[in-house]
């Protein structure tokens, strides 16, 4: 995607999609795959970083991720080609971030086409999402606590 995108466009791209994925090595929220949830779509992210925290949560009695996230295996290579970014001390070269497995990543889309092409894909409970996750629930709630206090 060469250039910026509309919300109503990216909206319209969530609406039409079979899923979400996001390779993101270190993605502190990941808001565009919150976005996909949203529009209750399934979500593929690298299990690594706060996203992986946000997405952790299971249903008790199948064991299954909650909200159609699908956390990806990764591995932890050290960052390169960041020797001389404009923000010293923030990639010094030195870090490591979480590369994602590509190959499960293909399986886990193979998946959601198969399972949307048979009508089994799991339907995401949009007001159980909003009651958990946006500023007016759960997740709402826990960040004026976190900034006012």
């Amino acid at each position: 995607i060469p250039g910026y995108i509309s919300e109503e466009d990216i909206y319209g791209l969530h609406q039409q999609c079979h899923c979400f994925i996001s390779l993101e090595r270190a993605a502190a929220w990941n808001i565009p795959g919150f976005d996909a949830m949203a529009f209750n779509k399934p979500v593929i992210l690298n299990a690594w970083g706060g996203q992986a925290q946000f997405a952790q949560e299971k249903d008790p009695v199948f064991n299954e991720l909650i909200y159609g996230v699908k956390l990806l295996p990764y591995k932890m290579t050290k960052v390169y080609g960041m020797e001389h970014v404009p923000y010293p001390g923030v990639y010094s070269g030195h870090e490591y971030w979480a590369d994602p497995d590509v190959d499960a990543a293909s399986a886990s889309m193979r998946e959601i086409y198969n399972m949307w092409n048979v009508n089994q894909l799991p339907v995401l409970d949009r007001q159980t999402w909003l009651a958990k996750w946006s500023f007016q629930g759960e997740a709402g709630k826990r960040l004026k606590e976190v900034l006012c206090n």
